[in-house]
């Protein structure tokens, strides 16, 4: 079984459309099809049952698309550093941000610090949203993040760091009423249409909101659900509804929106570290310890006081 077999099946069961795959993969039908046959023969197994131009995965096939994924992505990254080690670089470092924080407040002088400090390590930025962030985790595409504790709890075999807290806000289009006040409450915004997060996006935002909304006795109306942090801004700024969402989340300039500071339970609820940095307890890339005390050091040098080199377990809700 070659590396090629195994990626033509990957895309296949992704698929379930030899036709469909064999574009993808720029290769011709017959040619994927003869590859997924060659590749059931020596493995003596089923892959796929096959009924007229319907596709679908057999119990083993299921089983081997969920494991040939991870050793597919195992493969891709080892690959990639021994490039990297090829061309004189000591070692790489890919670091995910959470497209919603201010990247000045701290992530930037981590990652200025460390770069300073370790000048021949190769550093990847990744900016994404909740979603990618998870399957990077996930799938260890990415060495450290920095998120939302809520979200990071959530994901086995971390090793977290607080890193600073947020203010919990609501982001109110220019008209509204209340987009000049000096704070917000949730019993004010009954009438208004919520923007929230699609819930394959981010599965614990609609809760969270279901569940302040709850402390004020009465059920959140949803305007609009967005596939992205980006989206809830565009609709917001259209006059779609608000959005529950951190003060410190970088707007864009055109964007004529307030973000309006709420005093809610979110203010009892806020008293812990909200982000955080993680990594893979069992990682094996040594830049990740250099970058996490790069990080503690830059914190303790700050006087934070959400520091600790222990994990937080504080809160149940977070804005998004």
């Amino acid at each position: 079984m070659t590396t090629q077999q195994i990626h033509f099946f990957l895309e296949a069961a992704r698929c379930l459309n030899f036709t469909e795959a064999a574009r993808n993969l720029y290769v011709t039908q017959p040619t994927l099809s003869k590859q997924i046959a060659l590749m059931e023969s020596e493995l003596g197994i089923q892959l796929f049952y096959r009924r007229g131009r319907t596709v679908s995965l057999t119990s083993a096939g299921l089983l081997l698309r969920t494991e040939l994924g991870k050793l597919e992505a195992s493969l891709s990254v080892a690959i990639d550093h021994a490039q990297r080690i090829e061309k004189g670089a000591d070692g790489h470092l890919s670091c995910c941000l959470l497209d919603v924080l201010d990247p000045t407040r701290f992530a930037f002088p981590a990652i200025r610090r460390f770069q300073t400090q370790y000048p021949a390590v190769e550093l990847e930025l990744i900016v994404c949203g909740f979603r990618e962030i998870r399957e990077r985790l996930n799938e260890r595409r990415v060495d450290v993040a920095f998120s939302k504790q809520f979200e990071l709890r959530a994901i086995a075999g971390l090793d977290r760091l607080p890193v600073y807290a947020i203010t919990p806000s609501i982001l109110l289009p220019g008209s509204h009423p209340l987009a000049r006040a000096p704070y917000v409450t949730f019993s004010q915004l009954r009438d208004d249409f919520f923007i929230t997060l699609e819930l394959g996006e981010c599965p614990s935002h609609v809760q969270s909101l279901l569940d302040l909304c709850a402390r004020e006795n009465f059920y959140p109306k949803i305007g609009k659900y967005a596939n992205s942090n980006m989206t809830r801004i565009y609709y917001v700024h259209e006059g779609y509804g608000v959005a529950l969402m951190d003060g410190e989340v970088p707007l864009p300039a055109w964007a004529n929106i307030s973000a309006v500071p709420t005093r809610s339970p979110l203010h009892t609820l806020y008293t812990e570290t909200d982000v955080e940095l993680a990594w893979h307890r069992d990682t094996s890339n040594p830049t990740v310890h250099l970058f996490q005390e790069t990080v503690s050091h830059l914190l303790q040098e700050m006087g934070h006081p959400h520091y600790s080199n222990n994990q937080s377990e504080g809160g149940t809700h977070g804005t998004v």
